[in-house]
């Protein structure tokens, strides 16, 4: 007798079949590329929210830097005044009266080595050296009866012991008169009297 097989689990044609698949493997392969075009998404945003975070950064620098050139440009004019200050102070220290007050207190055992002017004082620096200290004394009073120069003052000396002549190099500080030279003269007479005349 012969076998019969049955099958009544109602297997789809083999045409239904193949189209499942290829739904399923369509589906599997949107879906990942759907994942793909999602990550990607997210880093074009990412890289958006970078970009626009550099673009504020320059905004603010270039506000600041703004902002900044007129204090910038305040200091310069300060400095560029500051210089033409100095410039206009030098112009107007009194060079002939002092070179003529040093010169009168010229001597062959003393030489001036060095000049240097305060404007805004009204003040010289007088560096020199003489052969010994008599010397160094005879011109600090040839500076003080300067009809120039008042209060003449010595800031500083030192002997200098390496060279066998002993020169004492000294350093001397005085004021200028604003005044013209003859009423300086008796301006700096009348000073030099003054203690003469307490000690009677």
């Amino acid at each position: 007798m012969r076998h019969i097989a049955l099958d009544f689990s109602a297997r789809p044609p083999i045409g239904v079949r193949i189209g499942r698949r290829v739904a399923v493997t369509v589906l599997v392969v949107g879906l990942a590329a759907g994942g793909l075009w999602g990550l990607r998404y997210l880093e074009l945003r990412h890289e958006l929210a970078e970009w626009r975070d550099t673009l504020q950064r320059i905004d603010r620098r270039r506000a600041g830097e703004a902002r900044r050139q007129p204090a910038e440009s305040a200091a310069r004019l300060k400095a560029e005044l500051q210089r033409a200050n100095r410039v206009i102070e030098a112009l107007s220290t009194p060079w002939a009266d002092l070179i003529t007050a040093t010169e009168s207190a010229y001597s062959e055992k003393a030489i001036l080595m060095g000049i240097e002017p305060d404007t805004e004082r009204r003040e010289v620096r007088l560096t020199a050296e003489a052969k010994d200290l008599p010397a160094m004394l005879e011109y600090l009073k040839a500076l003080r009866q300067s009809p120039v120069l008042m209060d003449a003052t010595l800031v500083s000396h030192q002997i200098n012991a390496k060279d066998s002549q002993r020169p004492v190099r000294f350093v001397v500080t005085a004021h200028w008169f604003d005044v013209p030279p003859e009423t300086a003269a008796s301006s700096q007479a009348e000073a030099d009297a003054a203690p003469a005349e307490a000690a009677r």
